[in-house]
């Protein structure tokens, strides 16, 4: 008898289960752990030559049990469904979202010159997953590429750097497709109308109006869609899964 039938909890996809692929997820508590290895690593002294080295391997192993990972739902767990996520392939996009969130986790809990060797380490780290340009060929744009324009409202500094986190939180492809549930699409172009200050003065209510129209050509959306899934979310009281992600993408 195999290991893991001796184990009924342990949880294994067979033919039938539904995998829905290309999640961008990170394990709090995998990177909490990991975090926490270097910010000790960091404090001996005696180790000084090595850090660089061990945070790398740190993130190494990060990234290695968070490509490709499937990960059963709640209900599959509880017998109620067969669904799991299968987290993406694409080990870059995933090393962004690890290398922003030690480096949060880092300049809080590193000081002096720890702080800078552990923040330098990181972006190394973080460079050795960027494939290197061929020849003569120069390297690619870090902002997201397309082949259509921008509509000229959100053609600025400031709606790229938004639109450049989003593609590395996985909400949005580097040819802006939506990857996610129209509910946070909603959310991201609320708070990217507020933050642009798109819309023209404010409500009765004294918020801000927001403009749906330069979303509309982009994602291809319909205005009345995006105000029925705000309206919806308000009713409810809930907010959807993954709004962490559109939030952090404004707090700079």
């Amino acid at each position: 008898m195999s290991e893991s039938n001796n184990n009924p909890q342990e949880w294994h996809p067979d033919s039938d289960t539904q995998i829905i692929s290309d999640q961008t997820i990170i394990s709090p508590i995998s990177l909490r752990l990991c975090c926490i290895k270097i910010v000790d690593f960091m404090s001996k002294s005696q180790t000084r030559r090595s850090r660089g080295e061990f945070i790398c391997s740190q993130l190494d192993e990060l990234l290695a049990k968070s490509v490709g990972v499937i990960t059963p739902s709640v209900k599959t767990l509880f017998g109620l469904e067969n669904k799991a996520f299968k987290n993406t392939q694409n080990k870059l996009k995933l090393a962004v979202i690890i290398a922003n969130e030690v480096r949060l986790h880092l300049d809080e809990k590193t000081a002096g010159e720890a702080k800078k060797i552990a923040l330098t380490s990181v972006e190394k780290w973080l460079n050795s997953i960027t494939p290197q340009p061929q020849g003569n060929q120069p390297p690619a744009s870090q902002e997201p590429a397309t082949g259509r324009e921008l509509p000229s409202e959100l053609d600025t500094e400031q709606a790229r750097k938004y639109f450049a986190r989003a593609v590395a939180a996985g909400l949005m492809s580097e040819q802006y497709k939506w990857l996610a549930s129209q509910s946070l699409l909603a959310c991201f172009c609320r708070e990217m109308s507020v933050n642009l200050d798109l819309g023209k003065g404010y409500s009765s209510e004294g918020q801000k109006r927001l403009s749906w129209k330069p979303f509309e050509a982009l994602f291809n959306v319909k205005a009345k869609n995006l105000t029925t899934s705000l309206n919806d979310i308000k009713k409810t009281g809930q907010d959807p899964i993954g709004i962490e992600k559109v939030e952090a993408i404004f707090k700079d």
